[in-house]
C-alpha cells in the first residue's frame, strides 16, 4: 500500500515562500555588486579606454628624461653624484608603490567596495596612510644606498652629504607619495563615475605622473637645501660641497 506523503499545514506553507524569499535577499546581499565594465567589455572598448592613458604614459617618461638633461647641470647635481644614483632608485620604486596604490584601489571600485561613503573613507584613509609610510621607508633607504655606493667612489661618508641626501630623499617621496596617491584617488573615482574601467586609466596615469613628480621634487628640495647648507656652513657651497663628480 503506497504511502501518501505528510501534508504541510497553512502556516508552515505560508513560511515556506517568506524562508525562500529571506534566503535570496542574503544571497544577494553577500554577493559582491558588479560594475558595468564586469557585466562584458569588448575589445574596442580596452583599446578606446586605453590608448589615451598609455599615450600620456609614454609622454610623461619622454619629459622625465628631458627634465633629467635640463636639471644634470644644476649644482647640487655637478657637487654631489650621489644624487645621480639616488634618482634612479627612488624613481622606481616611488613608481611601484604608486602602482600597487593604483591596481588595490581599481579592484576596490570594480567590486563595489567604494560604492558606501564610510567604506570607502575608511578604504581611502587607510590605503593612503599605508603608502606613506611606505614611501617615507623607501626614501631613506634609497638615501642610504645612495651614500654607501657613493662612498665607494670616495672612499669616506661625509655626515654632511648624508645628511642632504637622505633630507631630500625623504621628503620627495613624502610629498610626491601625498600629491600621486591624491591624483590616483581622483582618477579612480572619477572613470568610477563616468562608466570607465579603473584598471585601464589608473595606472598608466600613475607611471605618466609618477617620474615626471618625483624627479622634479627631487631637484627643487636638494637644490633648496644644498643652497641653505652652503650660506649656513661656509656660504657659498664651497668647502666638502663642492667636491665635483
Amino acid at each position: 500500500m503506497a504511502k501518501i506523503p505528510p501534508q504541510e499545514s497553512p502556516m508552515e506553507s505560508m513560511k515556506t515562500p517568506r524562508r525562500r524569499r529571506r534566503k535570496g535577499e542574503i544571497e544577494d546581499r553577500d554577493r559582491p555588486e558588479q560594475g558595468p565594465e564586469e557585466a562584458g567589455e569588448t575589445s574596442w572598448t580596452v583599446c578606446s579606454q586605453v590608448t589615451l592613458p598609455y599615450l600620456l604614459a609614454g609622454v610623461g617618461m619622454v619629459l622625465a628624461g628631458f627634465e633629467l638633461d635640463i636639471i644634470q647641470h644644476w649644482p647640487v647635481f655637478k657637487a654631489m653624484s650621489e644624487i645621480f644614483i639616488l634618482a634612479p632608485a627612488l624613481v622606481g620604486l616611488k613608481g611601484n608603490l604608486e602602482m600597487t596604490l593604483a591596481s588595490r584601489l581599481s579592484t576596490a571600485a570594480n567590486t563595489g567596495k567604494l560604492d558606501s561613503a564610510a567604506d570607502c573613507w575608511l578604504l581611502l584613509t587607510s590605503n593612503m596612510a599605508v603608502i606613506q609610510l611606505q614611501a617615507t621607508v623607501v626614501g631613506l633607504l634609497s638615501a642610504v644606498v645612495a651614500v654607501t655606493l657613493g662612498s665607494i667612489d670616495g672612499g669616506n661618508i661625509e655626515m654632511s652629504r648624508a645628511i642632504l641626501l637622505c633630507a631630500s630623499s625623504t621628503s620627495t617621496a613624502f610629498i610626491a607619495s601625498l600629491v600621486l596617491s591624491l591624483v590616483m584617488v581622483a582618477v579612480i573615482l572619477g572613470s568610477r563615475k563616468m562608466g570607465v574601467n579603473p584598471d585601464n586609466v589608473a595606472t598608466p596615469i600613475a607611471a605618466s605622473l609618477g617620474d615626471l613628480v618625483t624627479l622634479s621634487l627631487l631637484a627643487a628640495i636638494s637644490s633648496t637645501l644644498y643652497k641653505h647648507a652652503g650660506r649656513w656652513g661656509r656660504g657659498g657651497g664651497g668647502g666638502r660641497w663642492g667636491r665635483g663628480r
